[in-house]
């Protein structure tokens, strides 16, 4: 795949970067609590940063993100599907979600610590047709 221009690895990175804030402004219904309440590690609740660091890919650079989770659910925008699957322990969580409107898909693991202020993912994301990216993504409650 050949690198896209600076414009649409942008308009890329702000898709990535609004599939969550847009759901958390229209107050679109939470997806998916798992094992909430249960396991080694702790529900995971209250505003946390994400920051992601590109590994490889076409997307570009992502800049960071304000999310806001509530009793660990994730909030996505109407036009998005996907639930997370929780590890038995709460520790872990396997994420995968698509946008149809605009051909986007996000999808990885996280990694959490036990009292859920901190954790690590390994995220795919990609535009159908115009870029797939991996990035490293460090989680941290705010």
């Amino acid at each position: 795949m050949t690198q896209l221009p600076s414009r649409l690895r942008a308009r890329a990175a702000l898709i990535f970067c609004c599939t969550f804030a847009i759901g958390v402004i229209a107050c679109s219904p939470r997806v998916g609590t798992g094992a909430a309440g249960r396991g080694k590690c702790a529900t995971r609740s209250g505003t946390f940063r994400y920051t992601y660091k590109l590994r490889n890919g076409t997307c570009g650079e992502h800049t960071e993100e304000i999310r806001t989770l509530v009793d660990q659910a994730a909030v996505l925008p109407g036009v998005c599907t996907g639930t997370p699957l929780y590890s038995e322990d709460n520790c872990e969580v396997r994420f995968d979600y698509t946008c149809t409107d605009r051909g986007y898909n996000e999808h990885g693991l996280e990694k959490w610590n036990a009292d859920g202020t901190y954790a690590r993912s390994d995220t795919q994301a990609s535009v159908e047709g115009k870029c797939s990216s991996t990035y490293d993504v460090t989680i941290e409650k705010l």
